[in-house]
């Protein structure tokens, strides 16, 4: 019966070391992906501020070209052919960085998610350790 007992608690604790070894390993990763996120967070932080440069840009190129001293149609038609000069340059530039800081946003998510998904699997390790512990101390008893 002793040698049963052995056994079994000899076999728990592999099983522990084993488990333990998987959560060190999950932790790993979310160490990885939490760092990912930082940095991807920190380019999402860049490309708004980008963003936020265009649009000032924009408007202070339109306030210099408006020339307020002219009047009359000579005026409108000049400040016209501006604006449809910068518009495509400046709408391309903001729509792509746009599209960049969405793509980066469904990034940070898809690796939140990885997380999360890992921190199940850690919780779950920790359970069946938990458990183990227990039957250990079950048959020692």
């Amino acid at each position: 019966m002793a040698n049963k007992n052995q056994a079994a608690i000899s076999s728990a604790k592999y099983e522990i070391n084993q488990a333990n070894y998987r959560i060190s390993e999950c932790q790993n990763e979310i160490q990885g992906l939490e760092k990912k996120i930082e940095r991807l967070e920190g380019a999402k932080q860049k490309l708004q501020t980008y963003k936020l440069n265009i649009e000032s840009e924009k408007f202070d190129i339109t306030q210099k070209l408006s020339c307020s001293s002219w009047k009359g149609s000579n005026k409108e038609e000049y400040e016209g052919i501006a604006e449809e000069q910068l518009k495509p340059c400046y709408q391309t530039y903001y729509d792509e960085t746009d599209q960049a800081v969405d793509a980066i946003m469904d990034e940070i998510t898809r690796l939140e998610n990885q997380i999360y998904d890992q921190e199940g699997v850690i919780g779950w390790l920790k359970s069946q350790i938990n458990s183990l512990g227990n039957y250990i101390e079950t048959l020692l008893n």
